[in-house]
């Protein structure tokens, strides 16, 4: 007897993991143009497959060209609505390319389908400061250090961003928002000055156990 329709999908959906998995390595060591080839063996492959489009669009991005990336990210979406990266990537794509707007509408979508993606969220709150409102940013940012603090201090990258007071001074904000905010900040800079001092302390000691 020939292999049944359920195990010739099992059979595929195998290839489809394992060609994944040689694109995102090929990706994670830098060797795009390999890893762009893969991609397109695989969307070839398995077409109906979401993600085979999506990673595509991955490697474009990385590759800069941004409209070839979007365009597969609305490949992706179509196949797989259900999906919130391509979305995310997409949401990139228009960032990197000024359309701001755009970007934060792909960023909500991505947000109903994933609303605890800490990414989605400080990329969120970051088109937010790029049009010059802080005060609708800073609660996206607090959710997502709620949801993980290391990983939202990794992205923030330059606490400045946040840490300084001087907008509230020309801000019209009530003074119950800004004592939100002020409470908020604290907690992620009082988080940050213990990494920091924890990353000191080790590197201390890693210095005078050299030393001996």
């Amino acid at each position: 007897m020939g292999e049944s329709k359920a195990e010739k999908e099992r059979e595929k959906f195998k290839m489809v993991t394992k060609m994944m998995d040689a694109c995102n390595k090929a990706m994670a060591q830098g060797e795009f143009k390999g890893a762009l080839a893969g991609c397109r063996k695989l969307r070839d492959f398995a077409p109906e497959y979401g993600v085979a489009w999506y990673l595509e669009g991955k490697c474009l991005y990385f590759m800069r060209d941004l409209a070839g990336a979007a365009a597969c990210c609305n490949e992706a979406i179509g196949r797989s609505p259900q999906e919130w990266m391509p979305h995310a990537l997409k949401a990139k794509c228009l960032f990197d390319s000024g359309e701001i707007d755009s970007a934060m509408g792909e960023y909500e979508s991505a947000l109903k389908l994933k609303p605890d993606s800490v990414e989605c969220l400080i990329s969120f709150a970051y088109c937010y400061i790029c049009k010059g409102n802080k005060k609708k940013a800073f609660p996206y940012i607090f959710d997502a250090f709620d949801i993980n603090p290391s990983q939202t201090l990794l992205l923030l990258r330059d606490l400045s961003i946040i840490s300084t007071e001087a907008w509230m001074k020309t801000d019209k904000v009530p003074e119950g928002e800004r004592k939100k905010i002020r409470d908020g900040l604290l907690r992620i800079c009082k988080f940050s000055d213990a990494v920091r001092g924890a990353y000191q302390e080790e590197a201390a000691m890693a210095e005078k156990s050299a030393k001996k």
